[in-house]
């Protein structure tokens, strides 16, 4: 747990960074720029692999531009002072990730302002996920969405998987094809192997309202421990905030914990995305929107990398890739899947 001090200190460094970050804006009000909304300031670290991910592929595809990270807080807290030096020509991007839809409606709804207040310029979101509960709030929340989804004239959503493909497909109205872009997600753009010694499992489960079976964390514990294998128990999200200016140090923290391990089990997408970049091998589950089910097409070639639907196959799988006599992250041709998405950006750009 963070101290007292520690908690203020990062405060007064949160307040300053929110006035530096509106300043900046400011002063570059009169160029071209690139303006990244929703980045996070929480415990999820999976969601800041998304935005480091983003802010490596615009610094390698897109050098020419400004970028300013906006985080979610300080959207929010400063929404109005923030619409004066944005011009109609600056490209808006909301950061990608897994919390369109009706099963994270702060974050849904932070996405829908952003869309009401800058009808002029482009928008694209980034490789998301979008998932409706099949409720009444579900049905409402999907309804609001489609609404102001198809007030943007010129709007276009990332879908990282298929299901949201098709979700975007029935809340569209028109122009389709050109509001929608299949990428994979962005934290696959990344690479971080490091030559390090490998040793036991990682076991790295859900403990939100995404979690779709305690029955296979029990199960593969279960069968690590028959196997004699030692393991830990970790996650991606840690119970602290997380500040722009901290989040390279944590993210390191967590891939160290990916590099040093021999295998990753896991139901998180990111749990996926950081073995396959770290070079880890990872057995993966899926959860309730369908999301790591469906990124694991992008990366389903890689030898080290296996998706499971139970754990039936659990010790032949676990055995096969303790055995692998190589684990190298493919970042060239994993990155020619960003075709479709830096395409778009340039049409944009011209």
């Amino acid at each position: 747990m963070e101290s007292k001090v520690n908690k203020i200190l990062k405060k007064l460094k949160k307040k300053r960074y929110m006035i530096n970050e509106v300043k900046k804006l400011k002063e570059n009000s009169d160029e071209k720029k690139i303006i990244m909304f929703g980045s996070p300031e929480h415990g999820n670290l999976g969601d800041h692999a998304i935005s480091k991910g983003e802010l490596t592929y615009f610094r390698e595809n897109f050098g020419q531009f400004k970028v300013h990270d906006i985080t979610g807080p300080i959207y929010r807290k400063n929404r109005d002072k923030i619409k004066k030096y944005i011009k109609d020509d600056d490209i808006i991007i909301i950061t990608g990730g897994g919390f369109l839809g009706s099963l994270w409606e702060s974050e849904e709804k932070m996405a829908r302002n952003i869309i009401e207040d800058y009808k002029k310029n482009q928008i694209i979101i980034f490789p998301s996920t979008i998932y409706f509960e099949n409720n009444e709030d579900g049905r409402e929340e999907y309804l609001e969405s489609q609404k102001i989804y198809n007030s943007h004239s010129t709007l276009k959503v990332v879908a990282r998987e298929g299901q949201t493909e098709k979700v975007l497909n029935r809340m569209f109205y028109e122009n389709k094809p050109e509001r929608i872009i299949s990428s994979p997600d962005i934290a696959l753009y990344l690479n971080e192997e490091k030559e390090v010694t490998r040793k036991g499992v990682l076991l790295c489960f859900r403990g939100d309202k995404e979690r779709v079976s305690d029955g296979i964390m029990e199960g593969a514990s279960k069968k690590i421990n028959e196997l004699g294998i030692k393991f830990k128990n970790i996650d991606t999200v840690i119970p602290k905030e997380v500040l722009i200016h901290e989040r390279e140090e944590e993210l390191q923290k967590l891939f160290d914990e990916f590099r040093r391990s021999k295998l990753v089990i896991t139901d998180r997408l990111h749990g996926m995305v950081i073995a396959a970049i770290t070079g880890t091998p990872c057995i993966a589950f899926d959860n309730l929107s369908g999301k790591v089910s469906g990124v694991y097409k992008w990366v389903e070639d890689i030898k080290y990398i296996e998706f499971l639907d139970s754990i039936d196959n659990l010790d032949t799988t676990i055995d096969h890739l303790l055995n692998l006599s190589e684990t190298k992250y493919p970042v060239l041709k994993i990155r020619e899947q960003f075709k479709e998405l830096t395409t778009a950006i340039e049409k944009i750009v011209e």
